[in-house]
């Protein structure tokens, strides 16, 4: 395989397994986060029901929503449970009671200190009301314990919880109201959601330098692998261009040495040609038994071994005496 495909590969199945983790842990963090938000909006919405149980519907039915009504015992009691609710949470910043009084919603009781720029008085108009309000009190929806958020008024911005109290006969006289800041209330899930980010962050980024530091080393050692093949064809093509080498100077030798044979036999035969005598027999020599190099015997003469001298070592000849 191509060692840069293989890189290609690698490095896609990598980002993919990457963006997997990541994508399934950024997943599971938002899951736990908005797990833990629905606990504590289920929570807020138990807290507010059962506060609006405690509260004494005669005493609600006895305000009328008037300033004049601050030192009446009714308001003063439900005042009393209203702080009360509001001391019980920390986070909670407004309890109130509210209650359509025409087309307007107004404030029947509220927890804030009388000295707080932000108390409403008995009487005071909710103008931020939206109609989704009044459909309990009109009969157009059922008096069930509502969370909502984040709502924006003139206080700020809200996580606000509504329960409602209900007369002898079960219809809505009013409604209660538990706001907390937004930071607040949502404060932890985003800091859930924050600290999950960031360890899905640090392990991508760890397993990106995994999957770079397993890229390099697959990289180098098919690199190695592809030299080491490279090395042992090449030792083999010059394995076998030594044997072809040698095969082609025996072929040479064998050649030469054939080619060379006849003409150096014939120069050995010019050479020898020009160093004997110049007469080709010594038949007319009387002791024809003294040529050939042996020694003959005629009668009862014997003759002895007699070479003659080398051609031109010799100024003068004569026949061999008896």
């Amino acid at each position: 395989m191509n060692i840069r495909y293989g890189i290609a590969v690698r490095a896609a199945v990598a980002a993919v397994l990457i963006t997997a983790v990541t994508v399934a842990g950024l997943l599971i963090t938002f899951q736990i986060a908005d797990g833990q938000k629905q606990d504590y909006f289920s929570q807020r919405k138990v807290q507010a029901t059962t506060a609006a149980v405690a509260l004494d519907y005669r005493d609600v039915e006895a305000l009328n929503g008037t300033p004049a009504e601050v030192d009446s015992p009714a308001y003063q009691r439900l005042r009393m449970e209203l702080v009360r609710i509001k001391r019980s949470d920390m986070h909670v910043r407004f309890v109130y009671l509210m209650r359509p009084e025409g087309a307007s919603m107004v404030f029947l009781v509220d927890a804030e200190d009388p000295s707080s720029p932000d108390y409403s008085p008995p009487g005071q108009v909710y103008t931020e009301a939206k109609p989704s309000d009044f459909y309990v009190f009109q009969g157009k929806q059922k008096p069930d314990t509502t969370i909502e958020g984040p709502i924006r008024d003139r206080w700020g911005t809200w996580i606000s919880a509504s329960a409602y109290i209900s007369d002898a006969t079960g219809k809505p006289i009013a409604m209660l109201g538990t706001d907390v800041e937004v930071e607040r209330a949502l404060g932890s899930f985003n800091q859930t959601r924050h600290l999950g980010m960031i360890f899905d962050l640090l392990a991508m980024v760890l397993m990106l330098l995994v999957a770079l530091q397993w890229i390099l080393w697959r990289y180098n050692r098919d690199k190695r692998e592809a030299l080491r093949g490279e090395m042992e064809a090449s030792a083999l093509r010059l394995n076998e261009e030594l044997v072809k080498a040698d095969r082609m100077k025996s072929d040479f030798i064998q050649l030469a040495s054939h080619e060379l044979r006849s003409p150096v036999n014939a120069v050995n035969v010019a050479v020898q040609s020009s160093t004997c005598w110049p007469w080709r027999s010594c038949s007319w020599w009387p002791c024809s038994g003294f040529c050939g190099g042996t020694t003959a015997t005629r009668g009862k003469r014997s003759a002895r071994r007699w070479r003659p001298p080398l051609c031109g070592s010799m100024t003068s000849w004569s026949k061999p005496t008896a």
